[in-house]
């Protein structure tokens, strides 16, 4: 949209937009807490062999990138109506300018994400492909593979707490990367705020002058 249709669109939305930056700051919160439980579990898992927690606290911070990321760039839905679907991209785009995020952003990628909300249909393509039938679920170790024999499209998760690297199926996500992504959000959230006040006149409670 042009800076007119922009400037109008978000001076008449204004607490739409508010809305939006409340909410990602909640998400952010979620893959904040998941964040340091997972540095816990990481140091129990040492001592005693925490897996579960571990597992838990990667899928929710997984998760809580995924919902920022969906905020920001709205995901196309068939089923609903055409009008609703171009408000939403149209408010999406507005929300990248507020924040100044770019197409390139790494909270746009959501191929983790989409990997563990599409598990069941990767186990049934394994099982259907697989002449073994070796599957390999939620290992931990230091090197990418632990298990010797063992091919990268029969290890669906595991994590290697050396370099925080989530694999799965040979695909490398950097978690690392991923809660970077999430800093850089929230640090654009207050600059968004002050520029819905300063800049669209738009009520702010709570903001610091």
């Amino acid at each position: 949209m042009t800076p007119e249709e922009l400037r109008e669109f978000v001076s008449s939305s204004s607490m739409l937009f508010r809305l939006m930056l409340s909410e990602i700051e909640a998400q952010v919160s979620k893959a904040e807490h998941a964040a340091n439980r997972l540095n816990l579990a990481l140091e129990q898992h040492a001592q005693r062999g925490n897996t579960e927690a571990i597992w838990h606290d990667l899928q929710t911070m997984a998760e809580a990138a995924a919902a920022i990321s969906r905020i920001i760039k709205p995901n196309p839905h068939r089923r609903r109506p055409a009008n609703a679907q171009e408000f939403s991209d149209r408010r999406g785009e507005a929300l990248r300018s507020l924040l100044d995020i770019g197409e390139d952003h790494p909270i746009l990628a959501r191929n983790l994400r989409n990997r563990l909300a599409h598990l069941d249909e990767d186990i049934d393509d394994w099982w259907l492909t697989s002449k073994r039938h070796i599957i390999s679920r939620r290992s931990m170790g230091d090197v990418d593979n632990i298990f010797a024999g063992v091919e990268d499209s029969e290890i669906f998760e595991h994590f290697n707490f050396r370099t925080r690297d989530f694999i799965y199926r040979g695909e490398r996500f950097s978690t690392i990367e991923m809660w970077n992504a999430v800093l850089d959000v929230a640090a654009r959230v207050h600059g968004a705020k002050i520029k819905l006040r300063d800049e669209y006149g738009a009520w702010m409670p709570g903001l610091d002058q």
